[in-house]
């Protein structure tokens, strides 16, 4: 008797149980899933493959959630004449490499960056300037800036002998070490701030295709077109972007890219400016296509 009601009670539950509603299901929606890419698409469930990746700063893709937005000013008026300013030099520097600058307001300050494009233009992020002023100074700035001008001369130039993506990068800080040492010699005192910035952004994520190089890397590119620059002036010589590319890249993929993990602290003398160079005979090395 006990098992028939026992029996009779667990059929009673499973009735119970078979008259609920089945669970909703959520219906599928395609999209970009990875919230740090221009396209990242908020209510998708299941990643299409689409992401357009926001990390480093090759790129810049408008018109999507994560874009941000082109705007006139820094909000600063002496800062925008700065800024300007800078990009008026950093012009007659990078001669014959075009570039359209623009401020871009980033969606949100954990997203600051600056881009460089094929299509010619370099993007400059508005929290990126804030951030970097404020941790570092105004030379940080411009070596930035002149790192997205570096990519714009390997777009126009169509190098393609880069065997990995940091080579790239740190050919960038290479061309920014080069102008920063040729065209911003009024400034050199704030030299140390600038590869204190660069070794702060160098990173060790080897297998990610946005790697910059790591610490020592970013630090030893960037001396490498400052003493680069400083031959140069020495020696009276212009060089050509074809000729700056084939001693920075010999010199990235020998020198300093091969690196253990375990970096060891590196030092260099300081590197002073050539006396009696007068700013017309500098300008006549600007490079040259």
């Amino acid at each position: 008797m006990k098992k028939l009601l026992l029996y009779l009670t667990m059929l009673s539950i499973l009735s119970i149980w078979s008259c609920e509603e089945p669970a909703t299901l959520l219906p599928s929606i395609s999209g970009c899933t990875d919230e740090f890419s221009f396209n990242y698409h908020p209510d998708a469930n299941e990643d299409d493959g689409s992401c357009m990746p926001m990390h480093g700063c090759l790129g810049w893709v408008g018109g999507y959630s994560k874009s941000g937005q082109i705007i006139s000013s820094l909000g600063h008026a002496a800062y925008d004449q700065k800024f300007w300013k800078e990009v008026a030099i950093q012009r007659a520097f990078f001669q014959q490499i075009p570039a359209q600058v623009s401020i871009l307001l980033e969606p949100e300050p954990e997203l600051k960056n600056a881009y460089a494009s094929s299509d010619g233009q370099i993007r400059f992020g508005y929290y990126m300037f804030w951030d970097i002023l404020d941790q570092y100074g105004e030379l940080p700035v411009a070596s930035i800036l002149a790192h997205e001008w570096g990519h714009r001369t390997q777009f126009h130039s169509n190098w393609n002998d880069y065997n990995q993506p940091a080579h790239m990068e740190l050919e960038a800080d290479a061309f920014s070490g080069f102008y920063l040492f040729l065209a911003k010699r009024w400034a050199w005192s704030q030299i140390q701030d600038v590869y204190q910035a660069l070794m702060d952004f160098g990173d060790y994520n080897f297998n990610h295709p946005q790697h910059h190089g790591t610490p020592n890397e970013r630090y030893a590119a960037a001396r490498l077109g400052v003493e680069l620059g400083k031959y140069a002036v020495e020696n009276e010589r212009q060089f050509s972007y074809k000729e700056l590319h084939d001693i920075f890249i010999e010199q990235i993929r020998t020198q300093i890219k091969p690196r253990s993990l375990e970096e060891k602290p590196v030092e260099y003398s300081e590197i002073t400016f050539p006396e009696g160079v007068t700013d017309e005979e500098v300008r006549k090395l600007f490079p040259r296509e």
